[in-house]
């Protein structure tokens, strides 16, 4: 399938893309914070735009853990970043600390081809990117046990590289 789009048409799916985000966002009221009240965070440059990952802490056993993850442009002039067109353009992996995987978030066996661009960041702004969720729960649905755990996230881009992971992150999943 080919996709031929205008300079009207690109603006207006940009403008799709950022209300499904924003969207995305308010439907979950963001990330629930940590009993603590302490989140970790980890980021990574994809050139000016900085992508950066927020977990809780500290979440009890059987509550769902969110993972948000955000856009700031840290450079001196507008830039965008090139995403793949899903829902929530990232995949999120979870393991042990050992390293042993314990899930990851449903993969499509094919990538989309089209690519979209994220609405344009003026220099300092942050835009929200998605929110994804772990349902404390392994590849094959069943609960996990209480334990530290690492989560990456892996963002799809082809702007400059394909897969960019970020993190990880470690939360402790208390009893």
């Amino acid at each position: 399938m080919l996709l031929f789009m205008t300079r009207t048409n690109w603006r207006r799916v940009s403008v799709l893309v950022s209300a499904l985000m924003l969207a995305c966002e308010s439907s979950q009221n963001g990330p629930p914070s940590s009993p603590s009240g302490s989140d970790v965070s980890a980021t990574t440059l994809l050139g000016p735009i900085e992508a950066k990952m927020v977990v809780p802490a500290r979440v009890p056993k059987g509550v769902p853990v969110s993972v948000s993850v955000n856009l700031t442009n840290r450079g001196d002039t507008t830039a965008a970043l090139s995403i793949s067109n899903d829902l929530i353009p990232f995949d999120l992996v979870v393991s042990r600390v050992s390293g042993d995987s314990v899930w990851r978030r449903p993969v499509p066996e094919l990538r989309p081809l089209v690519q979209v661009m994220t609405p344009p960041l003026a220099p300092g702004a942050t835009q929200p990117l998605g929110i994804g969720r772990w349902d404390q729960v392994d590849s094959r649905g069943r609960r996990v046990s209480a334990g530290t755990y690492e989560i990456r996230v892996v963002l799809w881009t082809d702007s400059p590289v394909a897969n960019v992971p970020i993190g990880p992150v470690t939360v402790q999943i208390d009893p």
